[in-house]
């Protein structure tokens, strides 16, 4: 996940877009210690409400730039959306991964919710991308090329 927003960043020229998965590599780092950490009363865990928060703040201003979705969509268009796409997939995957885990043994429940509104954040920046790009979104055409 990490090293795939690292080449999504290789393709990102918008600044405000460019920061804040910065910023998100950083996070996902203490997201990771957070998940091998096995005492959750240790002051280690460290992915807080606040960061949550953060995504679903983002998600909300990234939002306010696109028209609302009426279909569903395809990952593509851009070099950048698809990648993001990409990213968003691999988040998807994780989560699934760590509601497995927090079965098993007891997690910070914020790297779930972190992890939930991460993928959905990924999925407003890859149309955000396409649209700033002046690309439209890709929509899914069920009876297209049916096997």
């Amino acid at each position: 996940m990490n090293a795939t927003i690292g080449v999504v960043l290789t393709n990102i020229l918008d600044d405000d877009i460019s920061n804040l998965l910065s910023q998100i590599q950083n996070d996902l780092f203490l997201l990771g210690s957070d998940l091998s950490n096995q005492n959750l009363n240790d002051l280690k865990n460290r992915v807080s409400l606040e960061m949550v928060e953060k995504l679903e703040e983002e998600i909300d201003r990234f939002e306010s730039e696109l028209p609302p979705i009426t279909n569903f969509i395809l990952p593509g268009g851009d070099v950048a959306a698809a990648q993001i796409h990409q990213v968003r997939t691999i988040v998807r995957r994780a989560e699934t991964l760590v509601v497995k885990l927090s079965d098993k043994d007891e997690i910070n429940s914020n790297c779930i919710k972190y992890l939930n509104r991460l993928s959905d954040l990924m999925f407003v920046l890859g149309r955000l991308i396409n649209k700033r790009k002046s690309i439209k979104d890709i929509i899914w055409n069920p009876q297209k090329d049916k096997l």
